[in-house]
């Protein structure tokens, strides 16, 4: 008896053992999902994100909580969603600055390559390339001549070192072999303020604010930092199109992606894949996305592996050339 009894326990041992692990899957399936937000309330990325949340917990059937945790330039938040449960239940929504952080600031507190897994890059709005009209050029290979004639002599404008406005045109200077000056202002918003009294004459600047001003003369615009046109503003070139030589595969894109924590399994990482472009593709999302200027992308979560391996390397490479350091 004593012998079979051992052997009743030792099966009901091994059906528990397999059993708890798809009870945990299911009760994290069906737990609120944390949608960690490095920014502050009611910015246009917070926004996006409660939207996209909205639409995902009615998808899901699961409620869908937003963490806002703000600061650090979004360390913060990326370094809570690393050490967080890797079970699905708590992911990262982040720019493409993630992109740039760990080449600027090698101290923070993860490895975004081994500490985040990318889940998709949900959605993709282009950079555009503003001058002040003052400025006697009208196509990007006006104005590289121009910059080139002129070497210095050009300001253009970011809302800080590092920024994704500064990094974008580093990255231009270096493929055109021009040279300007930055001026770095305190806010994205300050630089428009700068344009428009020509303190600064180049901007690379978000396509919601690049519609205003662009379109109503009150500053020009060149072309779009993207490998395709965008579709809010489609008669607008790609700065691929200038034919200049070293700009046929320019891209500054800007892009909102999701990741979650770095051993989260891969089934895991799928299904959230699968409901997030899924969402992504409802009317009233898309159409929400093209009022603030962003376009869906949506991809695996391979690529938006690459995306962010190719854009490390990037920065990489301009940080070094350009001798770029945080103050």
């Amino acid at each position: 008896m004593t012998a079979i009894r051992c052997q009743l326990l030792a099966s009901i041992f091994c059906l528990l053992t397999i059993l708890m692990p798809q009870a945990h899957a299911e009760d994290s399936a069906s737990a609120p999902l944390h949608l960690v937000v490095p920014f502050a309330p009611g910015g246009p990325s917070d926004l996006m994100a409660r939207k996209l949340g909205e639409q995902l917990g009615a998808r899901m059937h699961r409620s869908v909580i937003v963490d806002n945790k703000a600061g650090g330039g979004g360390s913060i938040a990326a370094s809570f969603v690393s050490r967080a449960e890797p079970d699905g239940s708590t992911i990262l929504w982040t720019t493409s600055t993630i992109a740039i952080d760990p080449v600027l600031r090698p101290s923070l507190p993860y490895d975004v390559q081994k500490d985040l897994t990318p889940i998709v890059t949900a959605m993709i709005s282009p950079l555009v390339v503003l001058i002040n009209p003052k400025l006697p050029v009208h196509d990007i290979a006006g104005l590289v001549a121009y910059a080139k004639e002129h070497p210095g002599r050009l300001n253009y404008g970011s809302g800080g070192v590092g920024t994704s406005l500064h990094m974008s045109t580093e990255l231009f200077m270096l493929d055109t072999g021009t040279k300007m000056t930055h001026v770095p202002y305190k806010g994205a918003s300050e630089t428009v303020v700068g344009m428009l009294s020509n303190d600064i004459q180049l901007l690379f600047n978000p396509m919601p604010t690049a519609l205003q001003y662009g379109k109503s003369g009150q500053l020009r615009a060149l072309a779009v930092a993207s490998p395709k046109r965008s579709e809010a503003w489609p008669e607008l070139p790609t700065v691929a199109e200038s034919g200049v030589r070293g700009l046929a595969d320019f891209d500054a894109s800007l892009w909102y992606a999701l990741y979650a924590p770095g051993k989260t399994p891969k089934p895991v990482v799928d299904t959230l894949n699968k409901e997030i472009n899924a969402a992504l593709q409802d009317p009233s999302m898309k159409r929400f996305l093209r009022e603030q200027g962003m376009e869906t992308l949506g991809d695996t979560p391979e690529q938006a592996r690459q995306r962010l391996d190719k854009e490390i390397h990037q920065w990489r490479e301009v940080v070094k050339a350009a001798q770029i350091k945080l103050n």
